[in-house]
This record gives C-alpha cells, structure tokens and sequence, in this order.
C-alpha cells in the first residue's frame, strides 16, 4: 500500500483532530494559551505538540473497523473529546478566575475599577490587580510543576475515557459540580482579598475620623490615596502567603479524576 493512499491519509487526519481536539477544549478553558498571549500558528503548533503522545495513542488503539467517513459517528466523537477537555480543565480554571477575582475585589474598593484592562489571556476586561494576580499565579502553576501535572492527568485522561468510545455521559451530579465550583470562585475571592479589604476599611474609617476633626481636610480624595496605599503594602507583605494559599486550592490529578468521575456515568 503506498504511503500516499488517499484512504490512509483521510484516517490519519481524522484520527489527528480528534486526538487534538481534548487538548484543545482543555487549553479554551484554562487562560494559558489565550488568544492574546499566544497566537495563531504558533498557538494550534503548541497545541498540536501537547498532543503528540495521545495522537500516537489514538492511532495504536482505533477500531479495525473504524469508517471514518460516517459523520454522526466522527462528529459525535469530537463534540464528547471537545467537552471532556473543557470538564478536565474546569477544576484549574475556577482557582484562575478566583485569583483573579480577588484582584479586581480589592480594585473595586479602593476606587481602581474604572481603570479597566483587557486580560490577553481571557480576553476580558479587568481590573489592573485582576491581571497582576492571574498573570502571576500563572506564572507560578509553570515554576511549581501545576502545568505538568496538568498535562499528565491530560494524558492519563485518555486511559480512563478512551478516545473512541462514546462514552462517558454527564450525570445527575454535573449541575450541582458546576455550581460547587462556583462557589470555590466566591471562596478564594473573599480569602484572598480579605486581609487587603480590612486594612481598607479601618485606613478609610481613620481617614473618616480625621475628618470629622479636620473638615477643612478634603477627606474624600485623600481616602482614595490612603486605601491604595494601605492595600499594596498589605499584597506586598502577603503576597507569597497569596499565592501559596490559591496553589493549595489547585486540584491533584488524583482529586481532578474523582471530581469527574462524579459528573460523569
């Protein structure tokens, strides 16, 4: 059979975007290859070379009877590879998101919020604070190994949920996940920008006692001043405490597989 045979290849490219496509669901959700950081060809070549080792996988172990030209079937596929990657990202990205909650939190109480930037790696609009948070807890899934073991359960996945069975399905539990989730989101906001909001407050409630004795004071532009300044000093001394705290938060691969195995039947 020759190397070029039209059948072979149609194979080989199917059996390619569908070993990619869980990859590619997982890296949509979790704002490490976002559009704005990592870009075009560069972006799909960085995907692609995640997923070598599952490609490989996937041609060792396709069905001998696999007709890759039956649509229902090769689209069904890849809508389930597409929501699995998207379901086996989602426990890193929540603890992403309530980092970077807890930025535009302290933000918006110190008067900062109008001073809107565009995350390049989600592609929203947030608060300065929101940026530094998400780009330095990012920075730190990299130097801590968070990245690797993400790839690993990635790979590890595809033992559990093999790429050519249509199964796993979402069950009863997955609304109820979602929403617990969720709640991980509002939990990691309030931890990790409590210490900076308290120190606000009491700097803005001395700021308010002065002047009620000073009123020649502009006490008004003068608390803003004083709550920015108060809640950078209290980041800078807890930053690592921040940080260590949100890296606590993150799932093992062990805890991301028992999570989804309870959404999933």
């Amino acid at each position: 059979m020759s190397p070029l045979d039209p059948s072979l290849l149609h194979t080989a490219l199917v059996v390619f975007a569908l070993a990619t496509t869980r990859t590619t669901g997982m890296m949509l959700i979790i704002p490490i290859l976002g559009r704005g950081i990592v870009t075009g060809l560069a972006r799909n070549g960085a995907v692609a070379a995640l997923s070598f080792p599952v490609i490989a996988h996937a041609w060792a172990t396709r069905p001998a009877n696999l007709d890759t030209w039956d649509l229902k079937l090769i689209m069904g596929l890849g809508l389930k590879e597409l929501l699995l990657g998207l379901v086996l990202g989602m426990p890193i990205a929540v603890t992403i998101w309530g980092v970077e909650a807890a930025g535009t939190f302290i933000d918006n109480q110190r008067g900062a919020a109008m001073a809107s930037l565009l995350n390049p790696a989600s592609g929203n609009q947030v608060s300065p604070l929101g940026t530094l948070f998400a780009q330095f807890f990012v920075t730190w899934l990299f130097a801590t190994g968070g990245f690797s073991a993400l790839i690993e359960a990635l790979y590890r996945s595809h033992d559990v949920w093999p790429l050519w069975s249509l199964q796993p399905a979402f069950g009863p539990a997955f609304p109820t996940g979602v929403l617990h989730l969720a709640d991980v989101v509002m939990q990691l906001t309030l931890l990790l920008a409590g210490p900076a909001i308290v120190a606000m407050l009491l700097s803005e409630l001395a700021v308010a006692l002065i002047g009620r004795f000073a009123p020649q004071l502009q006490v008004f532009f003068i608390a803003m001043s004083v709550k920015s300044a108060v809640a950078l000093l209290v980041l800078v001394l807890s930053l690592m405490i921040v940080l260590a705290e949100a890296d606590q938060r993150v799932p093992t691969q062990a805890a991301i597989f028992n999570l989804i195995g309870k959404w999933l039947s």
